[in-house]
């Protein structure tokens, strides 16, 4: 499985790069989900670009000029092979997850994002449900929010956490 996440991580590289060549990495250890971020941050900020681990779990990077772009993105997938996430954090949610989730999201994050001013449809239970058994990968109102970026998504996660504390291991 984690083999198979880094072979996804070097796809992405690829569809914007693609005559990028892969490095050979070693992985380093197999990180929590709650570490994560940190980990691979930290690693990214080793090999000379800005990165800064955010509390939803995600990493924000800094401004890198477009011509070191194919070699930032390099050293992010090199970062996330060296230490990769326990594949018992990235599975598909189990349908008790999934309804936790919707739950959040519903009661929580989509009402905290409304008071910023974002107004975010949820999908029926049902659709989300559907979506999330097809792809594996839950909706998350955050995708509505595509041309929000830089420090105004930094600080919507910081105040609208993306998911409820310690669900998976996260903080």
């Amino acid at each position: 499985m984690i083999d198979e996440a880094a072979n996804q991580a070097w796809g992405e590289v690829q569809r914007m790069f693609p005559d990028a060549e892969r490095p050979q990495v070693e992985q380093v250890r197999v990180v929590t989900a709650a570490d994560s971020a940190k980990v691979v941050a930290q690693c990214i900020q080793e090999l000379g670009y800005p990165a800064t681990a955010r509390e939803d779990g995600g990493i924000s990077f800094g401004a890198t000029p477009e011509a070191q772009a194919e070699q930032q993105n390099i050293a992010v997938y090199t970062c996330r092979v060296k230490y990769p996430t326990d594949p018992a954090f990235t599975l598909p949610p189990t349908d008790d997850e999934i309804a936790y989730l919707y739950d959040y999201y519903a009661n929580t994050l989509v009402p905290c994002l409304a008071e910023r001013g974002y107004d975010i449809e949820m999908p029926s239970k049902g659709a989300f449900v559907d979506s999330t058994n097809v792809n594996g990968i839950p909706w998350s109102p955050y995708q509505e929010l595509a041309s929000v970026g830089g420090g105004e998504l930094d600080a919507l996660l910081l105040e609208c956490k993306q998911t409820p504390h310690g669900f998976r291991g996260g903080e």
